[in-house]
């Protein structure tokens, strides 16, 4: 039978525990045209306006980039592929580009709520 612990046996063996590790998980293998300073430019930027407090903020600021950059990537290949490609043959690129403009406006306002909430949470503390 498990043992229930008083609240202040609780706390103690809450910060007993190992806090999580933030570091970004994701890593970019940058394609021959793209700027590796580039990338690390934004990722600074992104995680200097989101900085990631816990593993959750890790995980959203690590979709955010990600998304991110994909969109960036896309956008490149759809402005080489305009003047050499029959409009008719971009609708597959033009619909990943839509699906991962949508991603990147989710993640960004998981990332705002998440972090408005934080502040509440602390404000709220005694």
């Amino acid at each position: 039978m498990a043992k229930i612990l008083s609240i202040e046996e609780y706390r103690r063996k809450q910060k007993q525990l190992p806090s999580p590790r933030l570091e970004r998980k994701i890593q970019f293998e940058p394609l021959p045209w793209e700027d590796p300073a580039e990338i690390e430019a934004m990722i600074a930027g992104l995680e200097q306006r989101f900085p990631p407090r816990d593993c959750v903020g890790r995980c959203l600021v690590d979709n955010l980039i990600h998304s991110s950059w994909r969109l960036r990537r896309l956008e490149k290949l759809r402005a080489d592929a305009v003047s050499t490609q029959p409009a008719g043959n971009l609708k597959a690129l033009d619909r990943s580009i839509a699906l991962t403009q949508r991603c990147c406006a989710s993640g960004l306002r998981m990332l705002q709520q998440y972090h408005s909430q934080k502040g509440k949470k602390r404000e709220s503390r005694p």
